[in-house]
């Protein structure tokens, strides 16, 4: 059964595309996307419905899609955005495309090769976008979602860069020795009006969630001296060595951002060995965080939240009954659920969990947001909890602090931090 405010945000959202050609359901996590993007297929009597989104999603949604009876209302094709060119004749007969995480469009000045192959596919077709988030980092980032409808608001401008002048104000910006122009001013005000007619908004506190209920507890734990000591030489030297029984290892950083990511990685105990090779080595030195999660969390439903690949193989190795399947996480209360960070962070439910901890953070802070909210339901009774095991005196706060006022930790960013 439907809530009130979904079915009403259906209703909307079917009279918009059948006039615009498409809509934008503009709605925050955990408000239930996937039931009103259904019931508005269902209001629209699709028969043939695609639906696109991130590879941990498919399941839920198809759950949703049997659960709630729409079975008997259409026929609908799941997969994500990788297996697009799997598709293209499916995608060519649907009447209704879903693109979910539609922000992930939104690439620019350039589109993704993805974002081009659905401007093809989706040819003259209704759409219906659905995201928490349009314009996480800036409003520039909707010209090229909303260049794969046939009936977009800005068709009569043949490419990004036709429409920056009309709609950003193009700085430039230097980047080491490189000048490169600076598209990410642009006027969102002209923008909103623009697109007002075909998107739709609604929020957790809209929806009724208590919102303000998450308590973030950050823990600070001693790493091992090693890594103490490899960060020092990598932040004097640009460089550092680990000592295996077999070998010395070089760790070399020949580039700002190299020297923020293995910054980054050593604060957690893992390094990444000649990352330019398909085939490179991931080495783990320090069991610190990992086995401080084990210790302090085995009596608790838990679910971990990783960045590096390094790290999900600490985990494995030290905690016992682990499980990537949010369905196996739900049904088994011995299991805890782990999940690289930007995977975990869009269209998983884990409100079943006690605590939600994260063992690193990444730079983005829409993952942050994202992530942060997978424990939140309307129907959830216990205070969700979020918890950071970081490095004593590491990066990682820093990384916070910049994603709480929902900034990236760009190179800059982190150079500023630890010149």
């Amino acid at each position: 059964m439907l809530r009130p405010y979904q079915s009403e945000l259906a209703r909307k959202a079917a009279r918009r595309v059948a006039k615009h050609g498409l809509c934008y359901l503009a709605i925050e996590m955990r408000v239930g996307k996937t039931l009103i993007s259904m019931q508005t297929a269902k209001n629209l009597e699709a028969r043939s419905v695609v639906f696109i989104t991130k590879l941990k999603a498919i399941d839920s949604i198809l759950n949703d899609y049997e659960t709630f009876g729409y079975v008997h209302d259409f026929n609908i094709s799941v997969f994500n955005y990788e297996q697009i060119h799997k598709h293209t004749d499916v995608i060519r007969a649907a009447d209704l495309v879903i693109l979910d995480e539609a922000h992930g469009l939104g690439q620019f000045p350039k589109p993704a090769n993805k974002t081009k192959a659905l401007k093809d596919l989706c040819a003259g077709k209704p759409l219906l976008y659905l995201s928490g988030t349009p314009s996480p980092e800036s409003y520039s980032q909707l010209y090229h979602q909303l260049w794969v409808s046939s009936r977009s608001p800005w068709a009569d401008y043949k490419s990004f860069y036709a429409w920056a002048k009309a709609y950003v104000d193009i700085k430039e910006r230097r980047i080491g020795v490189t000048t490169i122009k600076d598209y990410s001013a642009a006027d969102r005000d002209t923008i909103m009006r623009d697109t007002d007619a075909f998107f739709l908004s609604f929020t957790q506190e809209d929806a009724g969630f208590e919102v303000s209920d998450v308590d973030e507890t950050v823990i600070e734990v001693d790493m091992q001296p090693e890594t103490y000591r490899m960060v020092a030489d990598m932040m004097r030297k640009r460089m550092t060595t680990h000592r295996t029984p077999h070998e010395t290892i070089e760790i070399v950083a020949d580039s700002a951002a190299a020297y923020r990511m293995k910054v980054h990685q050593l604060f957690s105990g893992t390094f990444l060995h000649d990352p330019s090779q398909d085939n490179h080595d991931f080495y783990i030195f320090d069991y610190t965080k990992a086995k401080y999660i084990r210790d302090n969390y085995a009596f608790q439903k838990v679910a971990i939240f990783y960045q590096f690949r390094a790290e999900k193989e600490m985990l494995r190795l030290v905690i016992p009954d682990i499980t990537e399947d949010p369905k196996e996480f739900a049904s088994n209360p011995h299991m805890t659920y782990i999940s690289q960070i930007q995977a975990g962070s869009q269209g998983v439910d884990l409100s079943c969990a006690d605590v939600l901890v994260f063992l690193n953070i990444n730079f983005s802070a829409m993952h942050y947001w994202q992530s942060r909210a997978r424990l939140q339901t309307m129907t959830r009774t216990k205070q969700a909890k979020v918890h950071y095991v970081f490095a004593k005196n590491g990066i990682e706060n820093k990384i916070l602090e910049s994603v709480r006022r929902k900034e990236d930790y760009t190179t800059s960013h982190f150079m500023r931090d630890f010149r």
